[in-house]
């Protein structure tokens, strides 16, 4: 009887594996296009600094500090997307753990995990969130 139990369980878990698979990858994809930004910036640097150096006026430039604040929420959503992911991970293997206390431990201690990282990135977002408003007034304030 053990052997059909291991059967079930390998087969639920080679099942469940397929759909958090394609929701990681699916989350992966949506944060994608953020990356040809980067690119473009950096062609964008390129031609004001041409332009500059043929003598026409390039604008206002972003600071370094908003760049690096959009690098840190970019950071913060994928780390959130990931602990969001586990608390999923840890609710299936809760629910198919079938009353085997090793995995109902272990899906207890992954969940309660998962929700103090979801805390812990969701009020560090915040925090950037709010002292990247505040940069950005004080750099709109300096600026006129």
């Amino acid at each position: 009887m053990a052997r059909a139990d291991d059967f079930l369980s390998s087969h639920a878990m080679n099942v469940l594996r397929q759909p958090i698979f394609a929701f990681a990858l699916s989350a992966l994809l949506l944060t994608i296009p953020n990356v040809p930004a980067f690119a473009q910036s950096t062609v964008e640097q390129g031609l004001n600094e041409a332009a500059r150096t043929a003598g026409f006026d390039v604008g206002v430039q972003n600071p370094i500090a908003i760049t690096v604040g959009r690098i840190v929420n970019v950071v913060l959503a994928a780390s959130g997307m990931v602990f969001l992911i586990l608390l999923i991970y840890g609710g299936i293997l809760y629910m198919i753990a079938g009353g085997q206390e090793d995995t109902v431990k272990k899906a207890k201690r992954l969940l309660s995990s998962s929700v103090i990282g979801l805390i812990i990135i969701t009020s560090a977002y915040a925090a950037s969130l709010f002292i990247l408003d505040q940069l950005a007034e004080v750099l709109k304030s300096s600026a006129q």
